[in-house]
């Protein structure tokens, strides 16, 4: 996972391919047809929630047997099992699409133009 290096004002190329995710109503996430340029706006950082947050959230798409041998698992490594940080998303880099729309794409997709 990269880091966050872009700035506001400088120019990247968004490969084809890549997922952009937009405020745009009706059209919330599509795939890049084509190699574009953009103009950052702004970055987001890389979200990070601790992995027991992550599995209360999610327990109810896990069957039982799993959950039964992960909590005598968590049983025995309780201060790990706290202390360990799942990342959720990675940083991303922002500019003002369509119609004035936000839209974002993971620093792993783009490139300095």
């Amino acid at each position: 996972m990269e880091e966050i290096n872009y700035k506001k004002g400088e120019r990247v190329k968004i490969r084809s391919g890549a997922t952009i995710r937009s405020t745009y109503p009706g059209r919330k996430q599509k795939t890049a047809s084509r190699t574009q340029v953009v103009t950052v706006h702004h970055t987001l950082p890389r979200q990070t929630v601790s992995i027991s947050e992550a599995l209360n959230e999610f327990r109810d798409r896990f069957d039982a047997a799993l959950l039964a041998r992960f909590d005598q698992w968590r049983l025995n490594n309780a201060p790990e099992f706290y202390r360990e940080r799942a990342q959720i998303e990675g940083p991303k880099v922002c500019w003002v699409g369509t119609g004035g729309y936000w839209h974002e794409v993971s620093v792993d997709e783009i490139e300095l133009a």
